[in-house]
């Protein structure tokens, strides 16, 4: 009987008998472990949502037929996947081959009756909800920008590691299980086509991955990680613009790739939001920034998104009146954070005459102001949210 190979397990070379990785069983998937439901197909495979029968625990394995596609291209999926150690990657447990008899519905590709075929079984954590079921649940907008932020720290651990994803989406980043409705955690998976890319330097690979997503250069040329960059500014805007259909979503990212923008983004405080989301999507993959670059970019937008937040509001007669108020504070605080910055701007064009130390230390002082300027608003919007919702308790409002 054939045994199966083991990945991510070790053995004595030492010793005489054989290991616990060679008398594993051929059929050690359907030994260990009793299928609940399927999740969906990767790049080359199925994904299972499955019970392991002595921790008792829900894992998800990705059965993969060696022989569809080239052996390396496979078995490279497991050595990439493994090396991912970030709380934003779906967890890698381990992998193994087997030789089994699938069934047509089994996995991609058929065989002939009765001939054995080799399969990669990668096991790993079990994320039932993909962020893609997620757009169509999930309203408010700090959650959803606290969700932006988890995919750029991801992406951000995968390029620091020397490789490209190549297929970034909707579809293969997950929710983590068991996560409070406030507290989600997300994680980027199927590292089915992810090659390696030396910083510097551009791999030849197929147009492979989700068009949706897909870099322009991707089609034709060599890339490297700022086709990612791409693909994660169109992932960005979903989470950030909320719609409410297919056609919709469509429509807005066919704009968005033409640089035209939603017009509920023409206020002024979105022009940072705007002008990260054009550098991401430019043509040239040299005017985009890195995902390292991203990163601090988008923790900026934080406060335009605490802001937002307030503004999901019940619906009631006191609604209009309440968004009027908002934007009537808003703006007075956009008033009042400007002046402060023009008088601090002043004093620095008059300290130029004198001392080099003034000048340091007005600059050093200008930034707790800016913060504190910054809370004070953010306090006074919150108070006023408490207030209302106070009132809609109370009945007051109907």
């Amino acid at each position: 009987m054939h045994s199966s190979k083991f990945f991510g397990g070790s053995s004595d070379s030492s010793s005489d008998s054989e290991s616990p990785q060679q008398k594993i069983s051929d059929h050690r998937y359907k030994e260990d472990f009793e299928e609940i439901q399927c999740l969906g197909n990767g790049s080359y495979g199925k994904v299972t949502r499955c019970k392991h029968k002595l921790d008792l625990m829900e894992y998800a394995v990705k059965k993969i037929k060696i022989g569809y596609h080239d052996r390396d291209v496979i078995l490279r999926e497991a050595s990439t996947h493994a090396k991912m150690h970030h709380k934003h990657i779906v967890r890698y447990h381990q992998a193994w081959i087997e030789n089994l008899q699938p069934k047509n519905d089994d996995m991609r590709g058929s065989s002939s009756a009765g001939e054995d075929t080799a399969a990669l079984f990668i096991q790993m954590e079990c994320c039932p909800m993909t962020l893609h079921d997620l757009l169509s649940k999930e309203t408010g907008l700090k959650g959803r920008f606290m969700m932006a932020k988890q995919i750029v720290e991801g992406v951000c651990f995968i390029h620091a590691n020397e490789f490209v994803h190549r297929d970034l989406g909707t579809k293969n980043i997950f929710v983590g299980a068991s996560q409070a409705q406030d507290e989600k955690e997300i994680k980027i998976g199927d590292f089915g086509i992810a090659v390696f890319c030396k910083k510097g330097e551009k791999v030849q690979v197929d147009a492979e991955g989700n068009k949706t997503y897909r870099a322009p250069e991707a089609e034709t040329g060599p890339i490297d990680a700022k086709a990612d960059v791409y693909s994660l500014g169109i992932i960005l805007f979903m989470l950030l613009h909320p719609t409410t259909s297919g056609t919709e979503r469509k429509n807005s990212l066919d704009k968005l790739k033409r640089k035209e923008f939603p017009d509920a983004w023409k206020n002024e405080s979105y022009r940072p939001l705007k002008s990260l989301l054009s550098d991401m999507l430019a043509e040239n993959p040299d005017d985009r920034p890195s995902a390292e670059e991203v990163l601090p970019r988008v923790q900026d937008l934080s406060p335009l998104f605490e802001v937002c937040s307030l503004l999901v509001m019940p619906s009631c007669p006191m609604h209009v009146s309440w968004c009027i108020e908002v934007k009537v504070i808003a703006i007075s605080y956009d008033i009042y954070f400007l002046f402060m910055k023009n008088l601090f701007g002043i004093t620095m064009r008059l300290c130029k005459a004198k001392k080099s130390g003034w000048m340091e230390k007005l600059t050093r002082s200008w930034r707790p102001v800016k913060k504190l300027t910054r809370r004070r608003g953010l306090k006074l919007l919150e108070r006023m949210a408490r207030r209302r919702r106070r009132k809609l308790e109370l009945g007051l409002w109907r």
